[in-house]
């Protein structure tokens, strides 16, 4: 009922009635009847003008006996007045369900005095007779609401009438509210601590008693709101107008869907006239506009549990209770939505119920569990197309959700041909259809369904850009660049407000890499101070990461990775995160190891954040963090980050930080083969632990350590080390041929006067064969580019020259090693040993 004289009867999914003509002169209770289409959606809205108002509706459809097809009756009729003196006969019931309680209005004629009640709490059932009663013909069964799981009537013999209650296990308490000269009972059910409903049955009992006053009988279904001019007309810029002008204005402007004009004609109504009694029918009118303008899920559940706690009560409860349910998924708020789930109130034996059900399962991570509730409505026959068809997609999402990519893929491209029409009429659900196509890598197929989503519904906040930015991502890794800058471009301009315009943003960064690592590093963090937290700013630090992390900076990489746990708590992030700290923190620890930089990379395993040494996914992490603290001389807490690990060469590594550990030093030994086998993290370990035995002047020790190490084990700059070791320790104890021969080896194919090994070779040569041999050397050396080495070498020469009686020639090399750098100490040493030959050799001359 929207008016009490106007009655609307809904059909969905129809586009046309056969001829319907009615003749308002034979017709006893219709002035006309006109027909609409509902605005938005399939179906049609049939309009019947009443010439009285309290007429009772009854409705049903029936095979007809020739022909296909089926016919709907709807029988309108005047509402018989009740007689108390009459025998009872029960005409009709409605269930009037809501938050505090459920009502169950019996409409009688005759006395309707109760013979017996008894309630079974065990069995959660209410049982009611009535004595020389019978059931009117009009009768009809009531579809179980609320508090009330089924309602059954038996007629037995003798004129007894029982009916029998089945309650919802909530239900603990139940009254009874009589008025006999109305012809009304009403049953109510209260949960433990509810409100109960005693004014609205109250209320109930007065409106059916005033309407008999008035001389017509009221019928159930006139319990509920219809909207009434109730207020005097007042004056509006000039023009006397009342309620009806501002609901009659809205409705038109719902009709031509503008919805948002809608709202603000029935926010008027309320402000002029602020005691309005349609309050209530207002509130949840205004729900339903703004479900229709696509609010954002937040803004709707707003808005409904607004008008839900003014109106706790209201006759449409469980499918505004249901609505509450699907907007709390829609929203993310699973703890709130498994709260609402458990509501008897909502819908029963709803396939709807359950698909919302499912999803708060898969909402909460219990995917196989969704996945059975999905399956359940996919396959209820008593579900719609519509419903069936989300069954589908959500079963696929869970999937989806479940890294099965493949599998939702087959869900989707299963799913019957008029359920994916009903899914693509629908911009959100044909986003995720799409979606599970672009999880599963299935780009040209995903790209096809964004596009058409861009073409059909340009212009739809909810998915629209978020199309764009899923189609953009398809031409990313179809390797068209380009063609995906073009889409961002496009999004950034026709959506800018946009929650997809962040990710655009980061998505550009990630994607053009013409600007250097440092600029797009600069533009995350611009980014980060614009956009409030989100997911978004999730991903801005995980691409800041991973640009830092490509660009060498694996600390700071680490640092911003431990930030991200601030902004985020999804599981996907969250494993993305671990893929990457575990990738720089390898990468990172292998390049400072790589670069005889081990302090570095015991610094990164401090900044991982998280204990990570016992994670099994961690163990060439822990490979290399042993190998940086045995190459530190720190052995026990080497060994023990090699503690229980088999894979090579942690048992290599162990024996040796053993035998450090105890100061021991052993040789390397040749296998039956003849060949020495020595992994490449051991043999780093050996090379820095002769370093530390060098210092030490430990000669042999550093002998044992390096000798036999194939040259396969270390890189070039290590190879090169340990011939520089090994020459400095043979040439400490005398052993000049050996040391001369790793320094050959060590100069072999290197430039002339390579620098200090250059004029090391030549001092150990000079050493061991005296000054003859070793000149040659030192002029080597001396052609090097290092200044010091330059210097160093020619005063050497010098000092031959000068041993060998050639002043001239020592004086011009001293001469020549000062003016290299003359501020150096070793420039201001050879000008005062040049100085002091020129003066002898003038005296000389003298």
């Amino acid at each position: 009922m929207l008016r009490p004289r106007t009655l609307r009867v809904e059909i969905a999914d129809l586009l046309s009635l056969p001829h319907t003509e009615v003749n308002p002169a034979r017709s006893r209770y219709v002035n006309g009847v006109r027909i609409e289409p509902i605005p938005g959606r399939m179906g049609i809205y049939l309009y019947i003008d009443l010439k009285a108002p309290f007429l009772l509706f009854r409705d049903g459809v029936v095979q007809p006996k020739f022909g296909a097809g089926s016919l709907y009756h709807l029988t309108i009729e005047a509402n018989p007045k009740p007689n108390p003196q009459e025998a009872t006969r029960l005409l009709g019931a409605r269930i009037l369900p809501g938050r505090d309680g459920t009502l169950l209005v019996i409409e009688h004629t005759g006395s309707g005095k109760l013979a017996a009640q008894e309630m079974d709490q065990e069995k959660h059932v209410v049982r009611l007779r009535w004595n020389g009663a019978a059931i009117d013909p009009r009768w009809r069964n009531l579809a179980p609401q609320g508090l009330i799981q089924s309602v059954s009537l038996y007629e037995f013999a003798r004129n007894q009438v029982e009916m029998e209650l089945a309650l919802a296990p909530e239900a603990v308490k139940t009254l009874f509210h009589a008025d006999p000269a109305s012809g009304t009972l009403i049953v109510e059910m209260r949960r433990e601590r509810s409100l109960g409903r005693d004014e609205d049955a109250k209320a109930i009992l007065a409106l059916r008693r005033s309407s008999l006053e008035r001389g017509a009988a009221l019928p159930l279904n006139r319990l509920t709101p219809v909207f009434q001019v109730t207020e005097e007309p007042v004056d509006v810029g000039g023009q006397m107008l009342d309620e009806g002008f501002f609901y009659d204005n809205a409705e038109t402007a719902a009709k031509d869907l503008r919805f948002d004009k809608a709202r603000a004609f029935l926010d008027k109504l309320t402000e002029v006239f602020p005691n309005t009694a349609n309050r209530e029918l207002i509130d949840f009118r205004k729900v339903e506009l703004a479900q229709r303008m696509n609010w954002r899920p937040g803004w709707l559940l707003d808005e409904l549990n607004t008008a839900m706690a003014r109106h706790p009560n209201n006759y449409r409860y469980p499918e505004f209770r249901l609505l509450q349910l699907q907007l709390l998924n829609d929203a993310h708020q699973y703890n709130s939505a498994k709260a609402v789930a458990d509501d008897p109130n909502l819908p029963q034996n709803d396939p709807r119920v359950t698909l919302e059900r499912g999803r708060i399962l898969m909402g909460m991570e219990m995917l196989e569990e969704s996945e059975r509730f999905f399956n359940l409505v996919a396959r209820d026959p008593d579900a719609s197309d519509a419903t069936r068809a989300r069954a589908n997609l959500y079963q696929a999402l869970a999937a989806n959700k479940s890294e099965e990519f493949h599998r939702a893929s087959m869900i989707v491209r299963a799913i019957p041909p008029e359920q994916l029409a009903l899914l693509n009429n629908d911009p959100v659900d044909a986003l995720a259809l799409a979606d599970i196509y672009y999880a599963n890598r299935d780009y040209g197929d995903a790209l096809s369904l964004y596009t058409r989503l861009i073409t059909t519904y340009p212009d739809t906040d909810a998915a629209t850009p978020w199309a764009m930015l899923r189609a953009a991502q398809s031409h990313r890794y179809q390797k068209r660049i380009p063609d995906a800058l073009t889409m961002l471009d496009v999004l950034e301009t026709r959506f800018p407000k946009s929650g997809a315009v962040p990710w655009a943003r980061i998505f550009r960064i990630q994607i053009d890499e013409k600007p250097s690592i440092e600029d797009r590093i600069k533009a995350i963090d611009e980014l980060v101070k614009d956009v409030p937290i989100s997911d978004a700013i999730a991903e801005a630090y995980l691409t800041k990461a991973q640009l830092q992390g490509e660009g060498g900076q694996y600390l700071a990489s680490l640092e911003t990775l431990k930030r991200l746990l601030v902004y985020t708590s999804r599981k996907s992030h969250l494993q993305k995160a671990d893929r990457l700290k575990r990738l720089y923190l390898t990468e990172g620890m292998q390049h400072a190891l790589d670069n005889r930089r081990p302090e570095y990379a015991l610094l990164l395993g401090e900044s991982h954040g998280t204990d990570w040494r016992g994670l099994k996914s961690y163990e060439q992490a822990r490979l290399l963090l042993a190998e940086a603290m045995l190459r530190m001389g720190l052995y026990s807490d080497g060994l023990a980050a090699l503690g229980g690990m088999v894979r090579p060469p942690a048992p290599q590594l162990s024996k040796l930080g053993e035998e450090l550990r105890a100061n021991q030093f052993i040789p390397l030994m040749e296998d039956a083969r003849g060949q020495v086998e020595v992994a490449p993290a051991a043999a780093r370990v050996r090379l820095d632990e002769a370093a530390r035995q060098l210092s030490a002047q430990n000669w042999k020790a550093v002998l044992m350590l390096l000798d036999k190490i194939p040259p396969e084990s270390l890189n070039q700059d290590e190879r090169a080390d340990r011939l520089r070791y090994l020459a400095r320790a043979e040439a400490e104890r005398g052993r000049f041929p050996q040391a001369v021969n790793a320094l050959e080896r060590l100069l072999f194919g290197k430039p002339v006067g390579a620098g200090h090994d250059a004029y090391q070779y030549a001092t150990v040569l000079q050493a061991w064969k005296g000054d003859d041999k070793a000149l040659p050397a030192f002029q080597e050396a001396a052609k090097g580019e290092d200044n010091e080495v330059r210097a160093l070498a020619r005063i050497r020469i010098g000092d031959i020259l000068q041993r060998r009686g050639d002043l001239a020639g020592a004086e011009a090399s001293y001469r020549e090693a000062s003016q290299i750098d003359p501020n150096a100490p070793w420039g201001k040493m050879a000008l005062e040993n040049a100085d002091q030959l020129k003066l002898v050799l003038q005296q000389a001359a003298r």
